[in-house]
Order: structure tokens, then C-alpha cells, then sequence
């Protein structure tokens, strides 16, 4: 899984995983490799969606927990 990649390549033992059990898995290989998994590691920039206004949509009480949580905000 994607957990124990990331933990193989910062203790530093991902090649030589790859290479035990991976014969055909050479040194002419591992800068493509090593691009696909930037590329998937890489994160996604996701632009700031900001505040949104709204409402605590409750129809019950205040003695309520969620009706004092409205009664907090609003």
C-alpha cells in the first residue's frame, strides 16, 4: 500500500525491497520510477474555498446541545 512506500523510501530501503524481489529491477530503471512515484506523491494545490455563510438549520429547543449551539452562533 501506499503507507509502507512512503515509510520504504524515507528509512531508504524502497530499491533495495525492489531489488530483492525484483531481479529485472536495475539502475536504468529507477529514474522513471523515481518520477512515477513524485508524481504520486506530489501534492494537489487546491485553491481556498474561504468562509461560507450560513445557518444551523434546528428546530428544537435551547435547552437543547444543538439548541444552544444556535443559540451561540445566531
Amino acid at each position: 500500500n501506499l503507507a509502507s512506500i512512503i515509510s520504504a523510501r524515507k528509512n531508504g530501503t524502497l530499491l533495495e525491497a525492489l531489488r530483492a524481489e525484483l531481479p529485472a529491477f536495475e539502475q536504468t530503471i529507477v529514474p522513471e520510477f523515481k518520477g512515477a512515484v513524485r508524481a504520486v506523491l506530489k501534492k494537489i494545490n487546491r485553491p481556498s474555498v474561504g468562509v461560507k455563510m450560513g445557518e444551523i438549520a434546528n428546530y428544537s429547543s435551547t435547552s437543547s446541545p444543538m439548541g444552544q449551539l444556535k443559540k451561540m452562533f445566531g
